[in-house]
């Protein structure tokens, strides 16, 4: 929480003193794919290594951009506001942990997973009302999951090593549940 506030000030900080139209120019000589193309040649889009040389960059923001992006960054910070008000997200640990089928993989969460019941799923298509099935079948070679209280166990296909597919499987986990 300390790092977004600092950034905040930061951001009021340099909006305050250069304005919206420098911050968007600074953005796109950063990024030179964001300048226009209809700039014309001779009006440089980045400083000159020259000092004694004359920049002029040609508006690189209209009133409508200008509206625009006022509005997404007054948008950004409510949301900004509302994530600091917001009580801190439990860290999420993902542990694996191999089983004696070669082709399945104990993960164990540090949150449940499921509060009741369990699920096992064989298919894309029986995973389309469960959201961790639905990003784990989506990772090639994920033929099974079995979820219960706070483990699942994955099962693969014999094409795809775990060392190319469980890091993608953890990390669907901790999205899936970080929501």
């Amino acid at each position: 929480m300390g790092d977004l506030v600092i950034v905040r000030a930061h951001l009021r900080t340099l909006l305050k003193h250069i304005g919206i139209r420098m911050v968007v120019r600074l953005m796109r000589w950063a990024d030179p794919s964001m300048v226009h193309s209809e700039s014309p040649a001779n009006e440089p889009t980045s400083p000159s290594s020259d000092p004694s040389a004359t920049t002029n960059v040609a508006p690189l923001v209209d009133d409508d951009d200008e509206a625009e992006i006022e509005a997404a960054l007054a948008e950004a910070m409510a949301r900004s506001h509302a994530m600091a008000d917001a009580p801190p997200r439990e860290e999420i640990y993902v542990y694996a942990e191999p089983t004696p089928n070669p082709n399945a993989m104990k993960f164990t969460v540090s949150v449940p997973i499921l509060t009741k019941g369990s699920i096992s799923l064989s298919s894309a298509d029986q995973a389309a009302n469960h959201p961790l099935g639905i990003r784990l079948f989506a990772i090639p070679g994920v033929e099974g999951l079995f979820a219960v209280n706070d483990f699942c166990t994955v099962t693969k296909s014999d094409t795809v090593s775990w060392s190319a597919i469980s890091d993608l499987i953890e990390t669907a986990i901790i999205d899936v549940l970080g929501q």
